[in-house]
């Protein structure tokens, strides 16, 4: 799938974001996990994790010394704001407890950026990009939107 433009990258975006919990349900692949009979059909939430790296501060558990921020999700979890510019979009719908870096998004605003996409990219640069693979930083083209992907993707 290829948008035109950002305006429909946006609207791709939050119309596929409701549809994966619900692909993920239909599937119902996994009642029993690691012998056990689990409380739910699917691995999502090992998954989810897996991919944890948030530290004891990040999460809550100590109060904030080395760390800058309290991230209420891990990097996989549900997505935490929709990005379109559509008149359905409400506010009740973006995520209350969105951690953002207010620098980060003046930044971006101040370069004409929107409101909305403003807000999701800072969250993302939140934390630090997981997955990179051997010789990836060798044959940068910034042409090219794979390392924004990765970071999207992970985020």
């Amino acid at each position: 799938m290829q948008a035109q433009n950002v305006d429909e990258a946006g609207k791709l975006y939050d119309q596929l974001a409701p549809l994966g919990p619900i692909m993920l349900a239909l599937t119902a692949a996994t009642p029993v996990y690691k012998g056990f009979l689990a409380d739910t059909d699917i691995r999502w939430n090992q998954h989810v994790s897996g991919a944890d790296d948030r530290t004891a501060e990040e999460m809550g558990e100590k109060p904030l010394e080395k760390d800058r921020w309290r991230i209420s999700k891990s990097r996989w979890s549900l997505n935490s704001a929709y990005i379109a510019r559509d008149a359905r979009l409400r506010d009740e719908y973006q995520d209350p407890d969105l951690v953002i870096d207010p620098d980060v998004k003046r930044r971006l605003m101040d370069g004409g950026m929107d409101d909305l996409l403003a807000t999701h990219l800072p969250h993302l640069f939140l934390r630090d990009p997981l997955f990179l693979h051997a010789g990836g930083l060798k044959f940068l083209d910034l042409e090219k939107t794979n390392f924004f992907e990765i970071f999207q993707s992970t985020n």
